[in-house]
């Protein structure tokens, strides 16, 4: 938020936990939910606002929390 007083958003900072947009279903299901309520809410405070968002990068040791199914590290990284 700008330091002016200005309530309009410059720039949003967005980002998501690693595995969810590594996985199909789950992609999908943030895309749709930026979509509907998120693009919204930031182009009526302020269509010109830069959207930025943040890649969380792979776990560098394969397989821990659940994230068996999403292969070697470099694989879940090219999923992300």
């Amino acid at each position: 938020q700008r330091k002016d007083n200005n309530s309009k958003w410059d720039f949003v900072v967005m980002n998501e936990h690693t595995q969810a947009p590594a996985r199909q279903s789950t992609r999908e299901e943030l895309q749709s939910t930026l979509l509907q309520h998120y693009t919204p809410l930031i182009t009526s405070n302020n269509p010109k606002a830069t959207i930025i968002f943040v890649e969380t990068a792979a776990y560098r040791l394969q397989g821990i929390n659940n994230s068996q199914d999403l292969g070697t590290t470099s694989q879940f990284q090219q999923k992300v």
